[in-house]
């Protein structure tokens, strides 16, 4: 996710100086732990990328077609099981909203930076993905992209006075549902997995 929050910045920025003095140390240190990382992996396991890797290296290899409906499992759903999207339909809206030029062009720079890391990180963590999250309920893989949704979303309710809205306002309803679809999903997730344990 780091580095699709890097390359966002420096689509949104194009400002050499400000990446040198506020994104570049952030990188370093970045760096430096994904060295320790991986030379750990490859002393403890012979390989850099870890034991996942070696034990999922058939499905790394595996055809196209297996990758682009795993992916397509994580991002939407599949085998039964809700996406990323599915499983969160209110960052799904605010995907489809936020993509409108006119709508972009009036996100503050953070949430530029947010949201465009978020567009980059989603596809490249569901192709990159070993399986579609196997027996896990749920797209465990792109949940690091939750934080940066809720903020660039937070950022449109605040911008809009969403908040100062009444409360039985057709957004607000639509809010309130899809927020509780979302925990009802979780529920119901709990749940089947409370079984199947």
């Amino acid at each position: 996710f780091f580095a699709a929050a890097a390359c966002a910045w420096i689509l949104v920025r194009r400002d050499r100086t400000a990446f040198r003095g506020r994104l570049l140390p952030a990188a370093i240190v970045v760096g430096l732990m994904t060295i320790v990382f991986f030379a750990f992996n490859y002393v403890q396991y012979g390989n850099f990328l870890g034991n996942h890797v070696i034990a999922n290296q058939a499905g790394l290899v595996g055809q196209l077609g297996t990758k682009l409906r795993n992916a397509f499992t994580l991002v939407f759903s599949g085998r039964y099981k809700p996406g990323f999207f599915l499983y969160t339909p209110l960052f799904f809206c605010t995907l489809l909203y936020c993509a409108r030029p006119s709508i972009f062009g009036r996100l503050d720079e953070s949430r530029r930076i947010l949201f465009l890391s978020v567009l980059m990180f989603l596809p490249a963590a569901a192709l990159a993905a070993p399986n579609d999250g196997e027996a896990d309920w749920g797209a465990r893989y792109l949940m690091p992209a939750s934080m940066p949704f809720a903020l660039v979303l937070d950022g449109l309710l605040e911008s809009t006075g969403f908040w100062e809205r009444k409360w039985s306002s057709p957004p607000r309803l639509a809010f309130y549902g899809l927020s509780g679809f979302s925990f009802a999903v979780s529920l119901m997730g709990f749940s089947i997995l409370k079984k199947a344990g």
